[in-house]
C-alpha cells in the first residue's frame, strides 16, 4: 500500500468514526466506543499494522520496536477519581508495575493490536510512559490529547 493509500483509507475510518460515535452518543448507533471501533473495523477494513508511508512529516515505525517514533501525550481520567493501575503485559491478571494518579498526564507509546473485553467494557490496551515508569494501562481510562 502506498502513502495515498494509506492516507485515503485513514481519513475514510476516521470520518466512519466520527458518525459512528456521534450515533451512539444519541443513542442511534453503537451504544458503545468498542461497539462503535468494531463497526468502523468491519465497514472501513483494517489498516496495516506496519505501514512505512514516505515523504516528509510522516511517522516512521522503529523496525526493532513496531513502536512509532513519537508520543502522544494524554491524560489519566478514571471514573471515580482514583489511581489506574499500570501493569507489566496487556491483561487485568498481569503484575502491577504502579499506580498513576486520574488527572496525571502520561505519553501513550503505542496501543494493543486486538480489541479486548474488560469488566464488560471492550476497548484496547496502551502502553503508556508517566512518572518515569512505563507499563500497560486500560485504554478506556487514557484520553488523547
Amino acid at each position: 500500500m502506498n502513502f495515498e493509500e494509506l492516507k485515503s483509507k485513514i481519513i475514510g475510518t476516521l470520518i466512519g468514526a466520527v458518525v459512528l460515535f456521534a450515533l451512539a452518543k444519541f443513542g442511534l448507533g453503537p451504544q458503545t466506543s468498542g461497539e462503535a471501533a468494531k463497526m468502523v473495523s468491519d465497514n472501513y477494513g483494517h489498516l496495516p499494522s506496519n505501514p512505512s508511508p514516505s515523504g516528509s512529516g510522516a511517522a516512521s515505525l522503529s523496525p526493532a520496536t513496531s513502536r512509532p517514533n513519537y508520543k502522544q501525550p494524554a491524560r489519566v481520567r478514571t471514573r471515580n477519581g482514583g489511581k489506574l493501575n499500570l501493569r507489566s503485559a496487556p491483561s487485568e491478571t498481569a503484575p502491577v508495575v504502579t499506580q498513576v494518579q486520574s488527572g496525571t498526564s502520561v505519553w501513550i507509546l503505542e496501543y494493543d493490536k486486538e480489541f479486548k473485553v474488560v469488566n464488560g467494557e471492550s476497548g484496547k490496551w496502551c502502553l503508556v510512559e508517566a512518572n518515569g515508569k512505563t507499563g500497560w494501562a486500560w485504554g478506556v481510562f487514557i484520553q488523547a490529547e
